[in-house]
């Protein structure tokens, strides 16, 4: 059994639903070759973090909307359902449950438990796992669609207003 003690000062029970075979914690936003196991937000569809300053609540409305953000000091709390699940967030068309999105997370185990790292596998005997955001490094980060129009539109405000004032 594993149980989440604490994330953000919140208790999340697994317990409670027995579908889960698996978690993952997440802090960018690929996962197994390439698989997006947060997925898209259900409002504000980009990158970007345009949504209202992040309440302390865990509500699975609250997380829909969301946003996966490797520059924002949390991480992505997520729960898997079985291997088909999995073949279904690599075809793109279901992502996997979201559990929380916070800053530190305490994870206690009470048998052991098959665990991985970046791939790397063992089986962990019973512990207590903390998992805390350090601090951040700057790294380049190819732009996307959505950057580029905003990029695009934001050069096309300034253009109008440099004319407006030559006038």
């Amino acid at each position: 059994m594993v149980a989440i003690r604490r994330c953000d000062g919140e208790t999340i029970d697994l317990g409670q639903d027995s579908s889960l075979e698996g978690i993952a914690l997440l802090n960018i936003h690929s996962i197994y070759g390439g698989s997006n196991l947060w997925g898209r937000s259900r409002k504000g569809r980009t990158r970007f973090n345009f949504q209202l300053p992040r309440m302390n609540s865990n509500e699975k409305m609250q997380l829909q909307s969301r946003v996966q953000d490797i520059g924002d000091g949390l991480v992505e709390l997520v729960g898997l359902e079985s291997a088909m699940q999995m073949g279904q967030i690599k075809a793109g068309v279901r992502g996997a449950r979201r559990l929380s999105q916070c800053s530190t997370i305490v994870i206690e185990t009470f048998k052991s438990f098959p665990m991985q790292i970046d791939g790397e596998p063992w089986m962990q005997p019973p512990c207590m796992i903390q998992i805390t955001h350090k601090n951040q490094v700057k790294m380049l980060v190819g732009i996307t669609k959505e950057a580029k129009l905003m990029v695009t539109a934001a050069k096309a405000v300034h253009l109008g207003r440099d004319l407006a004032q030559k006038r």
